[in-house]
């Protein structure tokens, strides 16, 4: 199997970073490394697609969120919450490009 090499980048996020500090910050940060790097080892053929990369990230960020929303609804992020709703309208993919664009070498 050869090395797998993700593209990483939290900024992806939004400002959910920059928010007040989240008590579950880390798991959703853990989660869009995850998601990435699953992500690659899955799609060999999309290892050079950054941006293909930051949106499966983002994506499994968002279902971690959702997943933690479920058990405490009063874990709401104003940054999250706005992802969902660009995922719910489709846009997600050029919001994430947009942040990368930005945010991310």
């Amino acid at each position: 199997m050869p090395d797998v090499h993700a593209k990483l980048c939290a900024n992806v996020l939004g400002g959910f970073l920059k928010e007040k500090k989240s008590p579950y910050a880390g798991e959703i940060v853990r989660q869009l490394t995850f998601s990435d790097a699953a992500f690659t080892i899955k799609n060999p053929d999309k290892a050079n697609d950054a941006l293909a990369q930051y949106l499966a990230g983002v994506e499994g960020a968002l279902s971690a969120h959702n997943a933690i929303l479920r058990q405490k609804p009063e874990s709401k992020s104003k940054s999250l919450d706005e992802m969902l709703q660009k995922q719910n309208q489709g846009k997600l993919p050029e919001f994430v490009q947009d942040a990368a664009n930005k945010n991310c070498r």
